[in-house]
């Protein structure tokens, strides 16, 4: 929203602003892989030239999980979109949230991004960083750490997807998705590693 960038504009606030959810292969049965073909590129060239002038904005994201990242062929594809925010505007960086290290980093598709990004693979940063050209990593999307208001489980704990009979979380922060970790980890790893930031 238009808002948002210009609170961070004023608040000193740093954003990556990103269009996509998927591009041309599905996530979702009505979703805009419907629309990719015709109107990817109008899309990403109205958005760039909307917020370019912004100075909150720092990065330019293509993508967020897109099923593409798996394709073997999908490194074009996120190829044609980084060249069209390098057109539009040459001033920043482009990345992805990418969530399949194991795919991304075999098919050519993390390698060939100004920052690669990923999204809670904190456990799989040295083994990308080792791994891509750029020497820095992006956690785009990082640590869902789960609790309830008020409410104090012991003892505490670090637990995944803990799960307790009066369907609450404990408020100390030490529970998560089985699929992400708590916020530490990622607070480490930027302290720990010069190349590790978001």
């Amino acid at each position: 929203a238009p808002e948002l960038v210009e609170l961070c504009d004023s608040m000193g606030f740093m954003m990556m602003v990103e269009p996509f959810d998927e591009w041309d292969i599905a996530k979702c049965q009505n979703g805009y892989h419907r629309y990719f073909k015709d109107w990817a590129e109008r899309d990403m060239q109205n958005m760039i030239r909307h917020y370019r002038n912004h100075p909150s904005v720092v990065m330019w994201s293509i993508g967020n999980e897109v099923p593409t990242q798996c394709d073997a062929q999908g490194y074009q594809v996120a190829s044609f979109l980084q060249n069209i925010c390098h057109r539009e505007d040459p001033t920043r960086p482009v990345t992805c949230g990418m969530d399949q290290v194991d795919c991304v980093l075999g098919n050519g598709f993390a390698a060939q991004l100004d920052v690669p990004g990923f999204n809670y693979r904190v456990h799989r940063y040295i083994d990308a960083y080792n791994k891509l050209p750029q020497a820095v990593i992006l956690g785009c999307e990082t640590s869902s750490t789960v609790s309830s208001r008020g409410t104090y489980k012991f003892p505490v704990e670090l637990k995944a997807d803990a799960q307790y009979a009066d369907h609450q979380s404990s408020s100390y922060d030490v529970e998560y998705c089985n699929w992400s970790n708590i916020p530490d980890d990622d607070l480490a790893m930027s302290d720990d590693h010069e190349w590790s930031m978001g």
